[in-house]
């Protein structure tokens, strides 16, 4: 238990150390993703109540969503290497305004299942170019002990971050 808390507290030193933008991107992946999942509990509760839709359905409905994000993420990521990683994430966030006010105002399954499966697109599209930039920034300067300025350490570093 001690080693837990000594990790989290040298993971805390890692990020205070980082460049703003580096916390600015993880900030807003964490935020992304809290609204995203945060959204699906209450979408589900409404496709079954409201539309009486099959949990079967409504599982298939939010796996597609969470599957086509993931799918679009390699797509996102070569529109990121050609037309840069900026104008990709703002396309992400007015898309995820977009996306979320078609949830808000839909009244009928296609609506919610379009609305999820855009969420779904635009979280890909603000979260791929983010880890990328984060992995391999061009335009930030971080500190030469940094774990992410090299590929090499890059699997030292993950794996024992991943209990």
């Amino acid at each position: 238990m001690a080693h837990m808390r000594i990790d989290w507290a040298c993971e805390m030193i890692r990020l205070a150390a980082s460049p703003r933008l580096v916390q600015i991107l993880l900030a807003g992946t964490l935020l992304t993703r809290t609204a995203f999942f945060m959204v699906w509990p209450f979408l589900a509760v409404i496709l079954l109540r409201d539309f009486h839709l099959s949990p079967s359905q409504i599982g298939s409905i939010l796996a597609g969503a969470s599957v086509a994000g993931n799918l679009m993420g390699f797509y996102f990521g070569n529109l990121s290497d050609r037309f840069g990683r900026r104008n990709i994430m703002i396309a992400g966030c007015l898309g995820s305004v977009l996306a979320f006010m078609v949830l808000a105002t839909a009244h009928s399954v296609l609506l919610y299942s379009l609305g999820a499966v855009l969420v779904g697109f635009c979280r890909s599209a603000i979260e791929t170019p983010g880890s990328a930039l984060i992995q391999r920034p061009s335009k930030i300067r971080l500190p030469a002990n940094w774990p992410f300025t090299r590929d090499i350490f890059w699997p030292m570093w993950a794996a024992p971050s991943a209990r």
